[in-house]
């Protein structure tokens, strides 16, 4: 069984960790992509052969829309809390990029409501090596 991801951030990190690890991967597949930036979302879907209607802008749209276990968030780290919140709150899974959050009562905020929905969070830090 493969966990359905929604990813959040296709930046270049996001891009990255997207191709090598989601995409590389049989334990992953692909439920929803969002970015802020509509042409680097549809991009990276039309780069990598993924469907258009997985593409998002907005991460609260596709958490209801998309048919998702979890959320991977490569996005910028200002938006961790507030995504990772969203998520959660939508009965989702997060695995989220380093650093987790920026404060420490955001940190036991979002453990807190993960507990209460018996729900995972999991930081990651990914390191992509490009060869050239």
């Amino acid at each position: 069984m493969r966990l359905k991801l929604i990813q959040v951030g296709l930046g270049n990190h996001g891009q990255g960790v997207g191709e090598h690890f989601v995409l590389a991967s049989r334990d992953f597949a692909y439920a929803g992509l969002v970015d802020i930036n509509r042409s680097a979302v549809t991009e990276y879907a039309r780069k990598n052969k993924l469907p258009e209607s997985l593409c998002y802008t907005d991460h609260e749209q596709a958490f209801r829309e998309a048919d998702a276990d979890a959320v991977f968030i490569s996005a910028f780290s200002p938006v961790h809390y507030e995504i990772a919140k969203s998520a959660l709150e939508h009965k989702l899974h997060v695995l989220i990029e380093k650093p987790f959050v920026l404060s420490l009562e955001e940190a036991e905020e979002l453990n807190s409501l993960a507990a209460r929905n018996r729900l995972n969070v999991m930081v990651n830090q990914t390191t992509v090596i490009l060869r050239r």
